[in-house]
């Protein structure tokens, strides 16, 4: 009897409550979601562009393209922009290690390096192939050292000498406070 209970409960919550899934709110692939990646203005011109891309496809017409064509050039004038703003960030910032977090997360191969071809045109695959392509041909293109140093014009050469260097415990806590305010 509880089970023809349940059975009941269970069909009748089925059919007459309704559902909602709601979204996560984190994207776990943030390269096709712009909610996380882009400020608020670049956000609502993608859903701008969104919405009118919808109309169009329910009721084609020249007008609805042109604005569609013009929300995309508007759409990445404001990513190009953005992407500059961040980039100037990264170099006014003096910061080695955000330049390494940033060029590190643009690198398309992580696992190493990608397929070559070698004289023939042949594709190389393994690791030990490629490595050997790449130490002939850099090899190749190099010079051959002749043992025989470069000249130093003796002018440019430093004639000041230091007598003495103080190091008091001020001077060094600063430097040590200065160095770990940004942390690689």
């Amino acid at each position: 009897m509880s089970e023809n209970l349940r059975g009941i409960l269970f069909l009748t919550h089925t059919v007459y409550v309704p559902h909602r899934t709601s979204r996560s709110r984190r994207c776990k692939h943030s390269r096709k979601c712009y909610n996380h990646v882009y400020p608020k203005d670049i956000r609502k011109a993608f859903a701008g562009k969104l919405r009118c891309w919808r109309r169009y496809k329910a009721n084609p017409n020249n007008a609805l393209k042109l604005k569609c064509q013009r929300y995309t050039q508007t759409c990445k004038q404001l990513v190009t922009e953005h992407e500059k703003n961040c980039e100037a960030r990264v170099l006014d910032a003096d910061n080695i290690g955000a330049f390494y977090k940033f060029v590190n997360k643009r690198l398309g191969n992580k696992t190493g390096i990608s397929p070559l071809y070698d004289e023939s045109g042949k594709l190389i695959l393994d690791d030990c192939s490629k490595a050997n392509l790449l130490n002939n041909y850099l090899s190749s293109v190099g010079t051959i050292d002749n043992g025989i140093l470069p000249g130093v014009d003796k002018s440019s050469l430093c004639t000041r000498k230091l007598q003495s260097i103080v190091f008091t415990e001020a001077n060094v806590t600063a430097a040590i406070r200065k160095l770990t305010r940004k942390p690689s």
